[in-house]
């Protein structure tokens, strides 16, 4: 996925960023036989949309606990009711013996919304945010976050995040016997005997 070449002076992900030169990746798709030849698409997609769209294409019924959308129906001009914004959170709080202790002041949670105009990047634990208007301002170089004249956007951004944080929830399928650090620290990462041609790091070193 993207990085920021030079972008606010950043290289690669340079931590946590929802920059545009590192969240807006283009999208290329070449399958004759399910999209049309030379088609664009400005409809806002996500990168959970690519696994619903490889089952449709297959033919395979998708899922209803999947959180994204086949593609397909977007390409052909059929879908009326596509979303009109997008989701991406950066969780550093899965394996705190990868990470390092985490500070509660920390960015260790980002979470970002974006429409066509706006983008709205939320910190929960720092108490701030950034607002941009990427129609005036492209290159999100003027945060808007604290601007009294655009409290409303901010809210309604906020009621977006929200509305995404209730649409995602899922049940777990099963019974939960681990969390992420628990699965790092445990002997069920590598399958048995491994793959070939694949090094694992032993659990310590995770």
């Amino acid at each position: 996925h993207g990085d920021h070449l030079g972008d606010h002076r950043l290289l690669l992900k340079s931590g946590v960023t929802f920059y545009e030169g590192c969240v807006r990746v283009p999208y290329l798709i070449r399958w004759p036989a399910a999209f049309p030849q030379g088609a664009v698409c400005e409809d806002l997609v996500e990168s959970i949309d690519l696994a619903p769209t490889l089952l449709d294409v297959a033919g395979v019924d998708i899922p209803p606990t999947m959180q994204g959308r086949s593609l397909v129906g977007l390409a052909e001009g059929t879908i009326p009711d596509w979303r009109d914004d997008a989701f991406a959170e950066i969780d550093l709080r899965i394996n705190p013996k990868m990470h390092g202790p985490r500070d509660p002041g920390s960015r260790d949670y980002v979470a970002m919304i974006c429409t066509r105009r706006w983008k709205y990047v939320h910190f929960p634990n720092l108490g701030i945010g950034e607002l941009y208007d990427l129609v005036r301002d492209p290159h999100e170089l003027d945060n808007l976050y604290t601007h009294p004249e655009y409290a409303g956007i901010v809210a309604e951004m906020r009621l977006r995040l929200l509305n995404r944080y209730m649409r995602n929830q899922r049940p777990y399928i099963g019974e939960r016997t681990e969390t992420f650090g628990e699965f790092y620290d445990s002997d069920h990462r590598p399958p048995e005997g491994g793959l070939p041609g694949v090094k694992y790091a032993p659990p310590e070193r995770v």
